[in-house]
């Protein structure tokens, strides 16, 4: 009996951590294309990777709804993210109206890993709709 609770109580977590792991993934975006990113407060993702190629890029964010926020990473070996600064770029890009907004950004690579750009929608409650573009300069 305390067996079969336990493989039921396996089983129902296994459940739901493959549920957050399934929802905690990022896509990665592609260029000109639409997205919509909900609010925190409601279901669907609240952050996109943008497609990164090592370089200096124009990044161009046509932002039609909503704010969001762009964050550039640099890999991190000892926590195994993409928490680092990015040398000396700024690490937080803020798009708080709609717009057409371009940044020139250099992605590098470090300890072999190229760096990631991930945007973010910056309201609780708000839907940001947006499109992007890359240019190499």
């Amino acid at each position: 009996m305390i067996g079969a609770l336990y493989l039921f109580l396996s089983i129902v977590l296994l459940f739901l951590f493959l549920s957050y792991i399934k929802k905690a993934s990022f896509d990665i975006a592609e260029p000109n294309k639409d997205y919509i990113l909900p609010g925190t407060f409601k279901s669907g993702k609240e952050a996109i990777i943008l497609k990164t190629y090592k370089g200096v890029y124009d990044y161009t964010i046509h932002l039609r709804e909503g704010k969001v926020r762009l964050n550039h990473g640099r890999f991190n070996p000892d926590g195994a993210s993409w928490l680092s600064d990015p040398g000396r770029q700024p690490r937080q890009y803020e798009m708080k109206t709609p717009g057409i907004y371009t940044f020139k950004i250099k992605v590098e690579e470090s300890f072999e890993k190229i760096d990631k750009l991930e945007l973010t929608n910056a309201s609780a409650k708000d839907q940001a709709v947006f499109s992007y573009n890359c240019k190499p300069i």
